[in-house]
């Protein structure tokens, strides 16, 4: 079972347990503070946690009850007598020192003692999930939002909601075996879930990858989707597109995976349709959105047991794994039939 790759300095743990010993069971019975029992539970059994603390001092820090920077919470980093978590000191000096350490980074977390504007500057140019100590209460919450939204046939609002789920991000797959099937619902559909899910900045190209089965023209639309990207946006995204109809790297579901969130929909993403009386849903669906770091229902004492991560992280890491199959097996063309059309990179997927 995949985790994601988390980096948190000794400081910022000091504060979250600061945080939760100041009163928890007013955190466990109040929904405005379950984040900090959300992020605690995420970081002591489903992540990789990677800390700047060293072994012994961890060691030291958790065991020596007559140390003046004793703390019992650090044993809660150690489990049946190994530890879950990796020292790597070094790393965090050089994100100190050198902002480039970020540069094509993609999935990975981090909680660190920099500044709220030096994490949020990070955040902005990179596309990546950053938060500070001073920042916890504003950005950490977001971390954890899961939801289900039913999606009614009939009058609709369309996909402006996804725009509450977004993350940082610096890739994306939208997987739709009929997103492009009409080209005219593009404007009613595919741009809009775009418009809400990829960042208004990034200093980094973006990189956005589109499956589906059922295209007319391929050429037409690549062009098309690709100017209105250029119009929409003042970073540079690199596009592609895959047909894909091969038996076994066929699309079933139809999945938005970013770097941090699985969006899911039963019915797909083609929904909406404007007409004269406005938007229309063509189908009764459920979307279900799925952050990385989500771990399901935390309203009970906390526990550490959990190795095998949550059903959403094995959602988010099984799609993950099918669209890098379809991917690296996905031929540039076949006969005569092209079935890829861009620049064959993707962070998520490469």
């Amino acid at each position: 079972m995949m985790q994601p790759e988390t980096y948190c300095s000794g400081t910022f743990l000091e504060h979250v347990y600061a945080s939760i010993n100041q009163n928890l069971q007013d955190f466990l019975l109040d929904e405005n503070k379950q984040w900090i029992v959300d992020l605690y539970r995420f970081l002591h059994g489903n992540c990789l946690l990677i800390t700047d603390l060293k072994e012994e001092e961890l060691v030291r820090r958790s065991m020596d009850s007559k140390a003046s920077d004793y703390n019992p919470n650090f044993r809660k980093l150690w489990k049946n007598g190994r530890k879950t978590f990796v020292s790597f000191p070094e790393t965090f000096d050089q994100m100190g020192v050198d902002e480039a350490y970020f540069h094509g980074k993609t999935s990975e977390i981090y909680f660190l003692s920099s500044s709220e504007v030096s994490s949020d500057e990070i955040e902005k140019k990179y596309g990546l999930a950053i938060a500070s100590s001073e920042s916890m209460e504003r950005s950490i919450p977001g971390f954890f939002l899961y939801n289900i939204r039913p999606i009614k046939k009939g009058r609709g609002k369309g996909w402006s909601f996804l725009k509450e789920y977004r993350y940082p991000s610096n890739a994306a797959v939208i997987a739709d075996n009929y997103i492009l099937k009409e080209p005219k619902s593009k404007q009613d559909n595919l741009y809009k879930i775009i418009q809400a899910i990829l960042p208004d900045e990034i200093e980094v190209d973006y990189h956005l990858t589109i499956f589906t089965r059922v295209v007319n023209n391929l050429a037409e639309q690549y062009k098309q989707i690709e100017e209105f990207l250029k119009q929409t946006y003042h970073y540079t995204i690199k596009l592609s597109i895959g047909i894909l109809d091969l038996g076994s790297l066929s699309l079933h579901d139809r999945d938005i995976i970013t770097n941090y969130c699985l969006y899911k929909s039963g019915a797909g993403f083609d929904l909406f349709k404007n007409s004269e009386t406005g938007l229309k849903c063509k189908h009764n669906t459920t979307v279900f959105i799925f952050p990385v770091t989500y771990l399901g229902n935390a309203k009970e004492e906390i526990k550490i047991d959990d190795e095998q991560g949550t059903p959403g992280q094995a959602s988010y890491y099984s799609t993950l794994s099918q669209l890098k199959k379809i991917w690296s097996e996905l031929p540039e063309s076949i006969g005569n039939q092209t079935t890829f059309m861009g620049e064959r990179v993707n962070r998520l997927l490469d």
